[in-house]
């Protein structure tokens, strides 16, 4: 009857406005995933480490209440106290050396800035919660070391291989697919901005004309 095939046609009308919506979505959330990679290969070369490394400390220091923002700022600030140690600071050769850590490796060089994090996390969750703590961290990590605490405090090999089990931890190769998508939709918007400008080059005289 014609209700019937009213019926179906309407839920065929639908069906394809719910595809439709479905499609936007996961087009929006690949967009997010890939500007989330990017993000995060870039931090992580600044602070010395793997975006696989990086992106698996993220989630500790998202549970410990840290943004990936000032997770970049601590990890960078810890290489560059990595590198001191191992070229001349005295003091913080002997922090790291009252700590147990190693910066450096057996071939003489630094050590994954995570991977020293990981070791300052086993030391820090044994230690009471106090100045001489909160001093070590901003001697290590500069003045907002003292945010790190909750991180440290934390067992941050449990987070690392929670990050893997869902599904965290961003690859090498997936986060450089990212930053050179990333990279041709720059190119492309400064394609269409040089259009435009050329465009407005030509019509701008004729533009000044109309408005005089």
């Amino acid at each position: 009857s014609k209700e019937i095939v009213r019926s179906f046609k309407l839920i065929g009308a639908a069906a394809a406005a719910a595809g439709a919506a479905v499609a936007a979505f996961a087009a929006r959330q690949v967009y997010l995933a890939a500007q989330h990679a990017d993000a995060s290969i870039k931090m992580a070369r600044a602070a010395g480490t793997t975006v696989e490394e990086f992106t698996a400390l993220s989630h500790a220091a998202d549970l410990a209440g840290i943004s990936q923002e000032e997770l970049g700022k601590l990890t960078h600030k810890l290489s560059r106290s990595m590198f001191d140690a191992a070229h001349g600071s005295k003091e913080l050769k002997r922090i790291f050396k009252d700590l147990g850590i190693e910066v450096t490796d057996t071939h003489g060089r630094l050590r994954d800035s995570g991977a020293v994090m990981d070791d300052l996390s086993d030391r820090f969750r044994e230690m009471p919660d106090d100045a001489t703590k909160t001093t070590l961290a901003m001697k290590l990590m500069g003045k907002t070391g003292a945010d790190s605490i909750n991180l440290l405090n934390s067992n941050l090999r449990e987070a690392k291989k929670e990050a893997a089990d869902l599904g965290l931890v961003i690859s090498t190769k997936t986060a450089l697919a990212a930053e050179q998508f990333n990279d041709n939709l720059q190119r492309l918007s400064g394609v269409l901005s040089g259009i435009g400008n050329i465009m407005l080059a030509e019509i701008a005289p004729a533009l000044a004309g109309i408005t005089d």
